[in-house]
């Protein structure tokens, strides 16, 4: 399996992150996907990546970003669920040092 590296002119799926600071049970709006402590929105609408975050950004959420191998599948299996061969934004970034991928909302490398 190939690795693609996009930049922020390409198109994907949006993929929302609503985290709650509560770790007990959290109701997730309509349409979102619960997981932890979090609300998780699989957005068929096509944004490059900085349109996405502010989208993210005026839902009150943000671009996942992958804490534990748990998420990681909990997202894996959900993208496969919420259709096959569509590809989704995650908060990863490397706009400040060119390869050096960072999350952009917590800076963890």
């Amino acid at each position: 399996m190939g690795i693609t590296f996009l930049n922020s002119f390409s198109v994907l799926n949006l993929l929302f992150l609503l985290t709650f600071p509560d770790k007990g049970t959290t109701e997730c709006p309509l349409g979102w996907h619960h997981f932890g402590s979090s609300c998780y929105f699989f957005s068929h609408e096509l944004f490059n990546w900085l349109n996405a975050e502010f989208s993210c950004r005026a839902h009150n959420a943000r671009l996942a970003e992958v804490q534990s191998k748990e998420q990681s599948t909990f997202l894996v299996n959900m993208c496969r669920t919420e259709g096959p061969g569509i590809s989704y934004w995650l908060g990863g970034r490397d706009d400040v040092v060119e390869g050096r991928w960072m999350w952009a909302q917590t800076d963890q490398v």
